[in-house]
């Protein structure tokens, strides 16, 4: 076992411990992913009644964490990605691929980001959320892919501003060389597929919200002289986002219906 499964392991025990003992004091436990999952949901739920703890091991930490801990004031909310159903009532959904698509999603809130981070050319304010979602398609469709083969693809340092060009397309030729090495000994199949068919519903379900924020920040990088940070843009798409927006949701109305089903106050 590797040094970062030991600490996984040793983290997600801390957190089952620390579940449990906030359980049995009769407080609500939210199981998140990771900081930015526990950031999002500070400002949306009764901070006297609710705990937000995080996994540390991304979204199967939270299952693990909502298994182990059988009570109905443990829940977890994780990235749904390609998957399509669990088996536990009590782990809910984000809306689309996961949290940062959701927030996406809403068109006040990427036009927000636009105002914020490309005012400075006019023409810039037209790259359209679609333009970014189907420039991305060849790469979503391979997450997919690796997901539901369990092909164990590492895209974990590919940094997708790096393939933006300097007229806001992605450099498919690029994007292969990087994950190339990144996977020395599998056969990648970067097909060019027509997305034109493809609503942005469907796109929204399939693209990763880190590879949408880099090649949002290649775009920013094409109309800026100064670079913008990826976790600078993250945290403007939080900040975004609104409790009218989040109730909209299919996740703020699952988690309402199951709380009024157990006599819970989670969500404002």
């Amino acid at each position: 076992m590797g040094e970062n499964s030991i600490k996984s392991n040793l983290a997600i025990e801390t957190s089952i411990s620390e579940t449990k003992l906030l359980v049995y004091a009769k407080h609500i436990c939210l199981i998140v992913e990771g900081d930015e999952d526990y950031k999002f949901w500070q400002k949306f739920i009764i901070t006297e009644n609710v705990n937000i703890i995080q996994s540390y091991a991304g979204k199967h930490g939270v299952e693990d964490i909502v298994n182990q801990v059988n009570h109905i004031r443990a829940i977890g909310v994780r990235d749904k990605d390609y998957c399509t159903s669990v088996n536990l009532e009590r782990i809910f959904f984000y809306d689309r691929c996961c949290m940062e698509m959701m927030i996406i999603s809403a068109n006040a809130v990427y036009d927000s980001l636009c105002c914020e981070f490309l005012s400075g050319d006019p023409s810039s304010k037209h790259v359209e959320k679609i333009h970014i979602l189907r420039e991305l398609f060849t790469l979503s469709k391979l997450r997919k892919y690796n997901e539901e083969k369990c092909r164990g693809i590492n895209f974990k340092g590919l940094d997708v501003y790096n393939f933006v060009d300097d007229r806001n397309k992605l450099d498919l030729s690029k994007a292969k060389k990087k994950l190339s090495k990144l996977n020395p000994n599998k056969t990648l199949d970067l097909t060019i597929d027509d997305v034109q068919e493809l609503t942005i519903d469907n796109l929204l379900d399939i693209t990763n919200g880190h590879d949408f924020i880099g090649f949002f920040k290649g775009v920013c990088d094409n109309y800026n002289q100064r670079s913008v940070d990826v976790k600078h843009l993250s945290s403007a798409l939080r900040v975004a986002y609104n409790l009218p927006l989040f109730k909209d949701t299919n996740l703020y109305q699952s988690i309402i219906k199951y709380s009024e089903n157990n006599c819970l106050k989670i969500l404002l």
